[in-house]
């Protein structure tokens, strides 16, 4: 269960939970987040960018070459496994997996290393592919064990949450989102707010297309307020960092509700536990 923020005209919701991920054919995979904001809204957030992958040492120079080798042997393997997976044969001509590879500098966490090794990230579009990969090199390690696969063996859902700092009971907090609009709606209609639907639409303070806050998908929710954004937008790791949000989040707005009902009520709370 997760409550969402969104942060742009800012104001927490509650209660929000993921769907998981989705993948349409030949598309990205996004993710799909229920929440309710505390005016009682019901909101849908969609979280796009953010791909699955694994990581694995180069032993060596990275180069072009070596990229291609790369990839070229990864959709050997993948298709192989479905291949197996299918009781068929294993086909011919492959299929493009990798959507790509990005070199970095790593240490292992199998032993002790002093210096840096250079490693590489693989992107795929599909989960799948990587949970095929994982298992075509399981089978190879023992022979090369260069293939060792890194930061495998965590669910695409879980890898979603620890990269983007998201705890269980947190709030997840977007720089900007962009709103999708229904045909029905009234220009007057507040969306979030006081955010008309006639200032989403009418949006022309922005300098581009991917800052406008009118999003060019139409609904598909009953959600009052539905919206998409990218994995890149959100806050969360520097709010984190600045211990703007706390380590414990699911107590810590418990105790801002326990603070908002005794305002209200007219009575202080008292830390009983610090005092």
């Amino acid at each position: 269960m997760h409550r969402g923020r969104i942060w742009e005209n800012a104001s927490i919701a509650r209660n929000a939970y993921m769907t998981g991920a989705s993948v349409r054919p030949h598309g990205y995979p996004h993710f799909t987040t229920f929440m309710l904001v505390l005016s009682g809204k019901k909101a849908c957030v969609h979280v796009h960018g953010f791909l699955p992958y694994l990581l694995l040492r180069v032993g060596g120079n990275f180069t072009p070459t070596l990229e291609q080798r790369m990839k070229d042997k990864i959709n050997r393997l993948i298709q192989r496994e479905f291949a197996v997976s299918q009781n068929q044969e294993e086909k011919q001509t492959t299929g493009n997996f990798v959507y790509k590879i990005e070199p970095m500098m790593r240490k292992s966490i199998y032993g002790y290393h002093e210096e840096m090794e250079q490693f590489v990230k693989i992107y795929f579009l599909n989960p799948m592919h990587r949970a095929r990969l994982f298992a075509a090199l399981s089978k190879e390690v023992d022979e090369f064990p260069v293939m060792q696969p890194f930061e495998a063996h965590t669910p695409f859902v879980l890898q979603f949450f620890i990269d983007n700092s998201i705890f269980g009971m947190d709030e997840i907090a977007f720089k900007q989102v962009q709103y999708r609009v229904g045909q029905q709606c009234d220009s007057q209609d507040k969306i979030f707010g006081e955010l008309t639907v006639g200032d989403v639409i009418n949006d022309t303070d922005r300098t581009s297309f991917s800052t406008s806050l009118l999003s060019p998908v139409p609904p598909i929710t009953c959600c009052a307020i539905e919206c998409d954004a990218m994995a890149s937008d959100i806050m969360n790791k520097q709010l984190h960092s600045a211990n703007v949000h706390s380590c414990n989040p699911g107590l810590e707005y418990i105790w801002r509700e326990e603070a908002a009902r005794c305002a209200a009520q007219g009575r202080k709370l008292e830390d009983t536990f610090n005092n």
